[in-house]
């Protein structure tokens, strides 16, 4: 029987730009990438879950995802195997964390971060609902939380799972 495990933390998108390298910017002293392709990978918490669902765990996930763009990329690179319990519902205007970096011949040349919108009041509620209701509907074996200073834990969380 495998493993049931639940995932707290601070999800993210790592997005990859690759492409190649040819020429240096007239405008200044940096390389010019020409894109190539994009892959967009759990990163944080998501990759956490991820890796324990790729052993065989039965993994549910409780984060921090907006309903834009990189949100609904985020959810398409988890793909099956786990249950998604984000904290929603977030704001219209809100945004998802994502590190984006642009690699030429394996090497990485540069990350831009754009930083998820915090939580709300009310999604941290929600969260705290879900957590609580997950651990009372599952006989959870395992609680992990992975926290990158993302804003999702917080001193409470740990006292919340005991």
């Amino acid at each position: 029987m495998n493993p049931k495990i639940l995932v707290v933390g601070d999800v993210m998108l790592d997005r990859y730009i690759h492409g190649t390298v040819e020429r240096i910017s007239p405008e200044a002293p940096i390389p010019i990438l020409r894109q190539t392709h994009i892959e967009d990978r759990p990163g944080g918490a998501a990759n956490v879950a991820c890796n324990l669902a790729s052993l065989g765990a039965d993994v549910t996930l409780v984060g921090n995802v907006a309903p834009d763009e990189p949100g609904a990329a985020l959810g398409m690179a988890i793909g099956r195997g786990i249950r998604l319990e984000w904290a929603m519902p977030a704001p219209p205007d809100a945004r998802t964390t994502v590190k984006t970096r642009s690699v030429a011949m394996g090497q990485q040349m540069l990350r831009v971060d754009i930083d998820g919108t915090p939580m709300t009041d009310r999604q941290r509620g929600d969260m705290r609902d879900r957590i609580l209701m997950t651990l009372e509907t599952k006989q959870v074996a395992a609680v992990v939380l992975s926290d990158y200073a993302g804003g999702v834990l917080d001193s409470d969380t740990p006292r919340m799972i005991k």
